[in-house]
């Protein structure tokens, strides 16, 4: 599992190994937090491990050994394996030292104080969903294929985040610090709402659609705002410059963060895709299945074996799931 965190942190990271990566952290949440801690530790912008960093890796490494009962019970002795170490940043070790380190109180540090992380990225992969909450209380639930970045902490003036993909944001109501969200070149502005953008790159437009209070919707190319009040939403397409704002239903935009998975009128293709992102999973057809016919409906909660089989009597074709590979036929 070290390897693939590695992997993860330098982007290096194949379609199934996200998988493997996905399902591991689906089983251990807990280490979700450390991950998103490592990945802003490992982005610091400078070209080489800071002097400060470097004595931190030493305590840790130190106490570890010591309580262990290894015989470098030394700083001195620990400093090879810090440059073997190094090289495995992302070894479990490292990852679970670091996070303890950071969460000791001032008093107690033998050692200088490492400069707080700057930013703070939560990811979701493929087939997960995973809540975050900000410095100012915000809640965020991030859809699959999604991460936000945040900082550690707000500014006196201002909230502003970054996202890629698709969340809910409940925004902590602070009429002195303005909500941003920024994305793709567009940007949401709040003081205190409910409401959900999807910004996945794969897709030619980006929307925000409103569930609680007023949100305020900008794009730099567009260089025109849209206000939008609760059940309003707003459709921007990137490559035609198209803005359309309009009413919705809540459960055919709201609904995944219910674990609602929700089709209208949509065509085979967009299905296999949407059960690949919701499940985390695999699926290659053994025939042509051409142009099917388009499917409307709801599955609430339900497994893939519910859903696939739901499906195949309209699609007509049998399925065949192996842990994360699915065949249809």
């Amino acid at each position: 599992m070290e390897e693939l965190i590695w992997k993860y942190l330098h982007g290096e990271l194949s379609h199934e190994e996200e998988k493997r990566l996905s399902q591991w952290l689906a089983q251990n949440p807990e280490k979700r937090t450390d991950v998103s801690r490592l990945l802003a530790y490992i982005k610091n912008p400078e070209d080489e491990v800071s002097g400060s960093k470097r004595v931190v890796w030493e305590d840790i490494h130190f106490r570890i050994n010591a309580a262990q009962g290894s015989p470098l019970t030394t700083r001195q002795e620990a400093r090879p394996m810090w440059r073997r170490s190094v090289s495995i940043a992302a070894s479990v070790l490292l990852m679970a030292g670091i996070a303890w380190w950071v969460s000791r109180p001032n008093a107690e540090r033998s050692v200088p104080p490492v400069a707080s992380v700057s930013f703070v990225e939560s990811v979701a992969l493929t087939g997960q969903k995973v809540t975050t909450i900000l410095p100012d209380g915000t809640k965020v639930l991030l859809n699959a294929r999604s991460k936000i970045r945040y900082p550690s902490h707000f500014s006196e003036s201002s909230r502003q985040v970054e996202l890629d993909g698709e969340a809910f944001f409940e925004v902590t109501h602070d009429p002195q610090r303005p909500f941003h969200v920024k994305f793709r070149g567009s940007q949401v502005t709040v003081l205190g709402t409910s409401f959900n953008i999807r910004t996945y790159e794969d897709e030619r437009a980006v929307s925000v659609a409103v569930a609680s209070g007023k949100v305020a919707f900008s794009s730099e190319r567009a260089q025109s705002q849209v206000i939008l009040d609760p059940q309003e939403m707003v459709s921007y397409d990137e490559h035609s410059e198209e803005m359309i704002k309009r009413h919705f239903d809540p459960i055919a935009v709201f609904g995944w963060k219910d674990k609602i998975l929700y089709f209208k009128d949509d065509n085979f293709q967009k299905i296999i895709k949407e059960l690949e992102s919701w499940y985390g999973v695999q699926i290659t057809t053994s025939r042509n299945f051409g142009q099917q016919e388009v499917f409307s409906g709801e599955f609430r909660n339900k497994s893939l074996e519910n859903v696939l089989e739901g499906l195949s009597y309209l699609y007509e074709f049998t399925f065949e799931i192996k842990e994360k590979q699915v065949t249809l036929k």
